[in-house]
């Protein structure tokens, strides 16, 4: 199986690019169609990111966020207390495996979701700076306001995708044991999702059904915060790059103006959408600013998730083999679902952090061109930014080690399956 594996991410590449270019050529047919600019605001934008974030205590500014956090907080801690001593009270190495991937996802949770709070001061400015941004597109050019309804609307589509597959995932994971004791009584019996080890004797009626619905509530609890952060993160990434491309729609209209008016620079209003270089540059630093803030608040949040997958992978890879080996193809499908939905925000992040940096290499590239066609004693100026834009470019990391990318996505699959490939040639001492 391991080979096979090996055999197909050989071709990972091709694997990578496919998604990628069905969504850029989602994008290019986007835009030849007559974008409405109708009711397309910050809120608009926001979807239900905002309302995700207030039910976990996320958002700042809102009623009630603490008191939110500390209840959400307090669901993730018993969860994984119960299975953490389910991990270690389990004989069978092969069950503590299976565990382990309910494990590292409430882990994952309890970590962005603490993060997340702990960097109120850097999430703050960066939603007023989307705010302003959509504030000031009042009076810009039509091609601007396509550019960020375009952006909008492709990050809706993206965080509905995840809230469906998360919420796919939640519903399967809760009503797996009920659907099997139904069909199957006599071979399975009735128990709580992956039958944690509660502190108590949850095993008799009706304590059992009690615990089976506040588990289940703090299983939504779980799936609301990862959702919302991930959706959250999706979200400021694909404004700032559609900041970056209105910025290359700027810097291709720059004719040598040095500011939009013949007064004094320091007096003159800065405006969305003008093309003096007044404006271009301050435009420039507003974005590096956002996601310099961006990558400060999120980096940990970047590498926890980068640590947690590669164990979620290696430990759900292991019980996908031992499933696929004794013909349990119920439970497989299942497990591939659980797999697919905590890779694909990982996969997503990536795509959008080689999107930020492609369009930051787009800023460069617009610059130099413009410094070559227009009168080189006054757009000198734009070398500055190109120097800067190749110095410093536009990116995210992971824990200011890793740049976010599709490259380290690869590199993530390809380690994941190493470590697998160990994993399970040391499973034939324990027995099932």
């Amino acid at each position: 199986m391991i080979s096979k594996l090996f055999e197909l991410m050989e071709r990972a590449d091709l694997t990578i690019r496919f998604p990628q270019a069905f969504i850029e050529e989602k994008i290019m047919k986007s835009s030849d169609k007559e974008i409405s600019h109708e009711g397309k605001d910050f809120n608009w934008e926001v979807g239900l990111i905002k309302t995700g974030l207030k039910l976990v205590g996320l958002w700042p500014k809102a009623a009630h966020q603490t008191f939110l956090f500390i209840l959400n907080q307090l669901m993730q801690n018993y969860l994984l207390g119960v299975f953490l001593r389910s991990i270690i009270l389990e004989p069978s190495v092969s069950r503590k495996i299976n565990k382990i991937f309910v494990l590292t996802g409430i882990i994952l949770t309890c970590v962005n979701h603490f993060i997340f709070r702990l960097q109120w001061c850097s999430v703050r400015p960066l939603i007023e700076s989307i705010q302003r941004n959509w504030r000031d597109l009042e009076g810009s050019s039509k091609d601007i306001k396509d550019i960020m309804v375009l952006y909008g609307s492709l990050e809706r589509r993206i965080t509905r995708c995840i809230c469906i597959a998360v919420g796919v995932s939640l519903v399967v994971f809760t009503l797996q044991p009920v659907i099997l004791h139904l069909v199957l009584p006599s071979k399975f019996n009735l128990e709580h999702p992956s039958n944690p080890r509660h502190p108590f004797n949850a095993t008799a009626s009706p304590v059992f059904e009690i615990v089976y619905i506040i588990q289940g509530v703090f299983n939504c609890s779980a799936a609301l915060i990862f959702a919302s952060i991930d959706c959250c993160i999706i979200w400021m990434i694909f404004h700032c790059c559609g900041q970056l491309e209105v910025l290359e729609y700027m810097m291709k209209r720059f004719r040598g103006t040095r500011h939009h008016s013949s007064g004094s620079v320091d007096d003159d209003p800065v405006i969305v959408g003008c093309s003096c270089l007044q404006c271009i540059v301050h435009h420039h630093l507003q974005i590096f600013k956002i996601i310099s803030l961006f990558d400060d608040a999120f980096h940990v949040t970047m590498l926890a998730r980068i640590i947690v997958c590669t164990v979620h992978f290696t430990s759900i890879g292991y019980t996908i083999a031992k499933l696929r080996e004794d013909g349990n193809f119920a439970f497989l499908l299942v497990h591939i679902l659980f797999l697919l939905t905590m890779n694909s925000s990982l996969f997503v992040y990536c795509w959008v952090g080689d999107k930020l940096r492609e369009k930051s290499a787009n800023i460069a590239d617009a610059a130099f061109n413009r410094y070559l066609f227009v009168n080189k004693e006054v757009s000198k100026d734009l070398i500055v930014i190109i120097r800067q834009t190749q110095v410093r470019p536009c990116h995210i990391t992971a824990g200011k080690f890793f740049v976010m990318s599709l490259h380290l996505f690869k590199e993530y699959i390809f380690k994941s399956i190493s470590y697998l490939s160990v994993v399970i040639a040391l499973r034939f001492n324990d027995k099932y």
